[in-house]
């Protein structure tokens, strides 16, 4: 099975997937710092920067699964730490 990673951050949502045997054929996520983790971490996957802007035919090949990450800048220790209200 082929999957869209949205909102990918850091790629924690793709490493379980890759472990569970569905291919990753697309990320996207538009934060500078965690587009450089999936980077390196996965070699050859397809980073996308802006899902406003990401088009079907961007993607090379067919998607059975589209999943993503909640936006997380209001929770995560790197973000302002505001809250889900906030």
């Amino acid at each position: 099975m082929n999957a869209l990673s949205l909102f990918t951050g850091t790629g924690g949502l793709d490493l379980a997937a890759i472990q569970n045997g569905i291919e990753i054929i697309g990320m996207c996520e538009i934060e500078p710092y965690a587009v450089s983790v999936p980077g390196k971490r996965f070699n050859g996957i397809p980073i996308f920067n802006d899902i406003r802007e990401l088009k079907g035919g961007d993607i090379d090949g067919t998607v059975d699964i589209v999943f993503g990450g909640s936006p997380c800048q209001d929770l995560s220790v790197a973000g302002k730490q505001a809250g889900l209200g906030g």
